[in-house]
């Protein structure tokens, strides 16, 4: 695996919006929605991994 970075460009309706709100307000998975979004990310692809391997 390489440790190239790429930037993305994503559009949120009002309802993801307002998860995200959320999530950041809580600090669970981080400050920014930068943050979240990557946490949540790598963690619905852990999860993913995890059910194909079992």
């Amino acid at each position: 695996m390489n440790d190239k970075t790429r930037k993305l460009q994503v559009r949120f309706n009002q309802q993801q919006l307002e998860l995200l709100d959320n999530l950041k307000a809580s600090g669970k998975f981080g400050n920014s929605y930068e943050e979240v979004i990557r946490s949540v990310f790598r963690q619905y692809v852990a999860q993913t991994i995890g059910r194909r391997q079992s």
